[in-house]
């Protein structure tokens, strides 16, 4: 009987005690989500962004030079900081004043490697030259064809129409020949430094990929026009021809016609 009595007095006392810790970790609860909230409205409900923000502004703050020697510590090697940059010599003047040989020897005299905005320079002045030599070819294609124009004397409605039509088509092509090399390109180029060896054969492909591109449209295009140009030509010619045929046929009856009624007039058949 003692022995029951003691151990309902101990289970009562434990569910007190639990009791207890149970309603003061509620109430520990209730504390902390009341101070979140107040801390929320507060900071303006940008609870979260908080620290990022004076984190941001504190960096924001930073001088010019400190972004210089932070950027310096952390992405370059101190012997690299210390060689020439193409850059230096190359934004100094425009592009277009250096030949072909020479930007290969400016390469050649560079640094092993070299950095993204001297490859991009570099690059942008190669790629740009060489579609300035597709609307070449485009040209020397109308300049073709001008000559079938003449020989023809086909209208111009009609070759200005062609014209459209093949100069629409071929700069379509171009287009898709840039985004193929422009992807190969940063695919290729996508880093900070580049080796210049491996710098020096994307360029050469992308040259080669330039001329075979320029040599296949001038072949297609000119072989198209020309046939288009040739056909229609035929067609005018001997539109022309039936047309001077029926004109031949209406004088010659007309001067027939003509000698018959000098010979009715000659013979007196007007009953004179």
């Amino acid at each position: 009987m003692a022995v029951s009595t003691y151990n309902n007095t101990r289970r009562n006392g434990l569910r007190y005690v639990l009791k207890r810790r149970t309603i003061l970790s509620v109430f520990a609860v209730i504390c902390m989500l009341s101070l979140n909230l107040s801390i929320f409205e507060n900071n303006n409900n940008n609870y979260g962004f908080h620290c990022n923000k004076r984190h941001f502004k504190s960096l924001a703050e930073a001088s010019p030079e400190e972004h210089n020697n932070l950027r310096s510590h952390s992405t370059s090697d101190p012997k690299k900081n210390e060689e020439k940059s193409l850059s230096d010599e190359i934004n100094k003047c425009d592009m277009k004043k250096y030949t072909a040989e020479e930007i290969n020897e400016m390469i050649n005299s560079s640094n092993e490697f070299i950095n993204r905005n001297d490859m991009n320079i570099i690059f942008s002045y190669v790629h740009e030259s060489e579609r300035e030599k597709f609307k070449k070819v485009e040209e020397n294609i109308f300049k073709f064809i001008q000559s079938i124009v003449e020989t023809y004397k086909i209208p111009d409605e009609y070759k200005m129409r062609k014209f459209k039509f093949a100069h629409f088509e071929m700069q379509g092509y171009a287009l898709k020949q840039e985004k193929f090399l422009l992807e190969y390109a940063f695919l290729s180029l996508n880093g900070k430094l580049c080796e210049r060896k491996k710098f020096k054969e994307v360029l050469e492909y992308v040259k080669r990929e330039w001329i075979e591109f320029r040599k296949s449209m001038f072949d297609v295009w000119k072989e198209k026009l020309a046939s288009e140009f040739r056909e229609h030509g035929e067609m005018l010619n001997q539109k022309r021809k039936l047309k001077q045929h029926e004109l031949d046929r209406r004088a010659q009856r007309e001067k027939m016609l003509e000698e018959h009624s000098r010979g009715i007039f000659a013979k007196g058949y007007l009953g004179e």
